[in-house]
């Protein structure tokens, strides 16, 4: 499916489905299919969701796709007894902010660039202890990318790796305004 996908994004025929989302809600439908993994790993979870709720505009199918894509990862590349937090905020530039943080393996900064591109891997070694294509974080990526948003990538080799999801102002959708009471007199 993450060859499909990447190939019909670098073709152009990848289309998004946009529609209003609780972001909260698609978080916790995301951690519900990825908890029994992290519970197998041995790895704790810190959920750290906006003070305020966050509604926003986008691909409902692709965005949980990323958050399991950013949580997989996490849960493969840190040992047990590791911690992941899966955070969200509203940023002071209006921009929506979803990372994925480990206290994981780490990635070493000459590795940055190549796990960004289509099947690259920081190890590609024939007996490298990981197994996975190197599609998840291009894909992940690409599909922000397609939302108007970016992706950074934070890491420190045998400390852990922040991933964060930066989602444009325009895709936040305001709260709806108080309903106006009748007068009642």
């Amino acid at each position: 499916n993450d060859i499909l996908d990447l190939s019909r994004i670098e073709s152009g025929r990848f289309e998004l489905a946009d529609g209003l989302l609780d972001l909260g809600d698609l978080i916790d439908s995301a951690l519900r299919l990825i908890q029994p993994r992290l519970e197998i790993a041995g790895l704790s979870l810190t959920r750290r969701l906006a003070a305020e709720p966050l509604h926003i505009r986008a691909d409902a199918r692709a965005l949980k796709r990323i958050l399991l894509n950013l949580l997989s990862n996490a849960a493969k590349f840190t040992m047990p007894g590791g911690a992941v937090t899966l955070s969200s905020a509203l940023l002071a530039t209006g921009e929506v902010k979803i990372a994925v943080a480990d206290s994981g393996i780490g990635i070493e900064p000459a590795a940055m660039e190549k796990i960004l591109q289509p099947f690259g891997q920081a190890d590609s070694s024939l007996t490298r202890s990981f197994e996975g294509a190197g599609l998840g974080l291009p894909l992940v990526k690409s599909m922000i990318e397609m939302h108007g948003g970016r992706l950074v990538l934070d890491s420190t080799p045998g400390a852990g790796t922040r991933v964060a999801i930066i989602l444009p102002a325009r895709r936040m959708v305001p709260p709806p305004s108080p309903a106006r009471r009748p007068f009642s007199g």
